[in-house]
Parts: C-alpha cells; structure tokens; sequence
C-alpha cells in the first residue's frame, strides 16, 4: 500500500526530507463535492485539502483504503477507521509525522503503536473524544502514552479529558472548529428571496426542528429550513407532516446555502441536549455571514457563540461569554461582547420569545452580526485553524512556525 500523494499546488511549508501522513475520512477525490461552485467568489476551502497542501502529505482517505487489498479487507469486516490505522501503521516507518483528523482512527493507531511498542509523533483532533469507546481507549488502554497530543475542539471535551479522564494536561491543547470566512462571506452572496422577511435553520445533526416550527407557528415572520448534511444521518423527519404555513423546507447547495445566509434576518440552530458540540458549523457559517444567531444551549455548545444578556451555565459552572473569544485573542475586548442569543433546550417559549426579540430589534441583530463575522475572521477562520496546525507540527518538522 502506498498512499496518495496531495494534490499539486497550494501553500506548502519549508521543502524537507521529512514526510507527514494525514488521514482523512472523506474522499479527497471528489474536489467539486466538497468544494463546489467556483464560479462566483473564491472556491470554498476545506480543512483537509489545505492540510494537505501545507504539510505537503501524504493521505490515506477513503479511496486509499479502497485501493488497498488489506485496506478493503480491514473496511468489510471493522469500519474504515480501523482500516485506515492499519494501513498508516504498516507505513509509519516513512513518515515523520502523523495527523489524523479524528479521534477515532487516531486512538486506534495509537493503540497499534504502544501493543508493537513503537513510538512515531501522532496528532489526532478530537471530534467526540470522550465517546464510550475513547474512554475505553484512554482510560482502560491508556493509549494517550503513544500519541503526541489530542486537541479536542470544546471547552467541555478538554475539561472532561483532563480532569475527569486523567489525559496528561501537556498531552491536550484546545483546537476549534474552522470556518472558510473567504467562502462564506456576504460580499459574494445573492441574498436568497422570499417574498417577505424569513428567519434560517440549517443542518441535520442534533436538530429539534420540532420545537422550532412550533415556536414561529404564527409569528409575522417566515421560518426556511435548508436540510442537508455530508456525514450526519437524518433526524426523525415526522415534524415535517405538521409544518405551518409560514414554514419552508429545501435543500441546496454550498452557494445556496451561502445565498439563503445572506438574505435572512437572522440564523436559529435548535439542538437538543447533547455533550457534542453539534450544531458548530452552522453558528460559524452564520456568524461569518455577519448574521446574529440563536442557539440551544446545550452542554457541548457554548464556547463560540457569545450571549452576555443571558448567560446560563450548565452543572460545571461553564458559562457563555464567548470562550474563544476571550482566550485566543484576549485583548480585542471588541470581540469579546456578545455575538447572539442563547436558550434552554427544549424550551418553546424561550425560543419564540428569543426570535419575536430579534425580530423587533433588527439593529440588535446586524450588531450581533457584525461582531459575529469579527470573530470568525479572527479566532476561527480556516487560517487560524491552519496556523494552529503548522504551530504544532513544526517541532517536529525541523522547521519553525
């Protein structure tokens, strides 16, 4: 086996001897499915063809694994997590470094590692890592001894895994989700038409769509819904026989969606109680739209997202000022105020009050924005994410970032 180089051109550190291997669950061959429609605005970036590039690695993605005899073997009986670990475990010897974009195949190959007692620097992202399995993994197996360091994208997720977990603190570093601010940003968009003012909901993944129809069922204002998600399986879609006439269901594309941004009064992202930070990549395509959210206030939500009016703090005492914010860049106290408007999970009345509130006040709402869009292009833009990566793996690189 042997994995597929990246693709040419891009921004690339400093040419070296030294090899990195990143492992990607998607197919980094299907470039107009995961970045299409480049015919208005910048193409629209994502984090793995842009680690590619900058790391100048090598990848073991979905089509690798296909491509590989034991690769295919490893997928039909395990998953392709297990496959994909295997198979960067049987080439480790190549490579100076290794990223893994989730915990899942990442905790795997570290397992790989410490059983055959070879040590190799490894970086995994945290998407769920304080899973059932993870904890398995790291409680049980201790396999944190044979990975370099873990960086979970939520305050929750580091806390847990340190205090909770026993991962060593110089083993986890806080990594958030990033947003492709070039991409989605109001001066490309056509904003989206209909007919009178419309609130927007995006996204699958957690959403209690049910609570929300009822919440606007007779407000002056329409409700969109634009469904659709590349990895979250569908949600119980039963609400959608009970819809009030002021709500609309689509689907759309990258541009679309952008374009629906753009023309919305403001972006509300119903979830239902959850650990996971769900619903993070509609608030950050909201906020870097320059568009004021509502949100649930769910455990593994409120790191982002800024709401000093309402600050509500679930049983760790988290509260919700903007976290980010705050500790990645600590003196721009202009970014520090509040970017939207939380609510309790599953409470109709909040959220209807939360959206007759906005409704009312449309320079509340392009305040909110405008601080919003701010704090994506400086906290958690794809280049801040890119930087923090590089920051990382440059130790072991032989080159500085």
């Amino acid at each position: 086996m042997s994995a597929r180089q990246p693709p040419v051109g891009g921004r690339r550190m400093a040419e070296r001897a030294n090899k990195v291997l990143l492992l990607v669950n998607a197919d980094c061959t299907e470039r107009d499915r995961h970045a299409p429609a480049p015919e208005r605005g910048p193409q629209r970036r994502t984090d793995f063809y842009e680690l590619m590039t900058l790391l100048g690695a090598d990848v073991i993605d979905w089509s690798a694994v296909k491509a590989s005899r034991i690769g295919r073997l490893l997928e039909r009986y395990t998953n392709w997590y297990v496959a994909a670990a295997v198979l960067a475990f049987l080439e480790h010897r190549r490579y100076s470094l290794i990223w893994c974009l989730t915990e899942a195949e990442g905790s795997v190959l570290a397992l790989l590692l410490k059983i055959s007692r070879v040590r190799v620097p490894l970086m995994m992202i945290g998407v769920v890592p304080t899973s059932p399995a993870m904890w398995i993994m790291l409680r049980v197996l201790r396999v944190h001894s044979h990975f370099t360091k873990l960086f979970p994208t939520s305050t929750l997720a580091l806390d847990t895994l340190k205090v909770s977990w026993g991962v060593p603190a110089d083993k986890l570093e806080l990594l958030p989700y990033q947003v492709d601010v070039d991409f989605f940003d109001p001066r490309w968009a056509e904003p989206k038409k209909h007919g009178r003012p419309y609130i927007l909901a995006a996204g699958r993944e957690s959403r209690d769509y049910e609570l929300l129809v009822a919440a606007v069922d007779g407000l002056g204002i329409d409700l969109v819904i634009a469904l659709g998600s590349l990895w979250a399986p569908a949600d119980d879609d039963s609400w959608r026989a009970r819809i009030p006439p002021n709500v609309t269901v689509t689907t759309t594309d990258y541009v679309g969606l952008r374009d629906l941004y753009a023309g919305c009064a403001f972006v509300v992202v119903p979830l239902r109680e959850t650990d996971v930070q769900n619903g993070i990549t509609t608030i950050q395509e909201a906020m870097s739209m320059g568009k004021a959210v509502i949100a649930s206030r769910t455990r593994g939500q409120g790191d982002l997202l800024a709401d000093d009016n309402l600050v509500l703090q679930d049983a760790s005492g988290r509260a919700t000022g903007g976290y980010f914010a705050r500790y990645f860049a600590p003196s721009a106290l202009e970014l520090h105020g509040p970017t939207g408007i939380y609510v309790p999970p599953g409470d109709v009345s909040a959220m209807r009050a939360a959206i007759e509130r906005l409704t009312e006040d449309p320079g509340l709402a392009a305040e909110l924005g405008a601080r919003g869009r701010a704090v994506c292009e400086a906290v958690v833009s794809l280049d801040c994410f890119l930087r923090r990566v590089e920051a990382a793996s440059s130790p072991y690189l032989g080159c500085r970032p």
